[in-house]
Parts: C-alpha cells; sequence; structure tokens
C-alpha cells in the first residue's frame, strides 16, 4: 500500500486528487490546513506528498 498526502487549501482540488488517485493500492489523505498535515505526519509519515505552493498561512516549501 502505498500512502499519499496532498495539501491545498481549496477544497475542491483536495476533492478532485483524491477522486483521480485513490485506488486499493493507494491510500490518498487530503488537508485543507498545514497543521493538520503536520500533525499527520508525526502519526503516519506518508510515502510521499504533494504541496500547493500558496497557501493561506504558509507557503509549500517552508512546510517541506
Amino acid at each position: 500500500m502505498i500512502r499519499v498526502y496532498y495539501i491545498d487549501d481549496e477544497p475542491s482540488l483536495c476533492e478532485i486528487f483524491r477522486e483521480r488517485f485513490l485506488t486499493e493500492e493507494v491510500v490518498v489523505e487530503t488537508f485543507t490546513c498545514h497543521e493538520q498535515l503536520l500533525r499527520r505526519c508525526q502519526e503516519t509519515s506518508p510515502d510521499i506528498f504533494f504541496l500547493d505552493y500558496r497557501l493561506t498561512s504558509i507557503t509549500g516549501d517552508m512546510l517541506a
């Protein structure tokens, strides 16, 4: 199983990403808030994550 995290401050883009990439082999979790993503990463690390560059209160490169 591959665990993918995706963050974007637009919920509709999170939904599109999840619908497109979710399969039996790929678990997709989406986030609209960087604090939620950081908490989740402390619990379970993803195999890969995708970051929106311009989030509401932080940039994607600051998160990485």
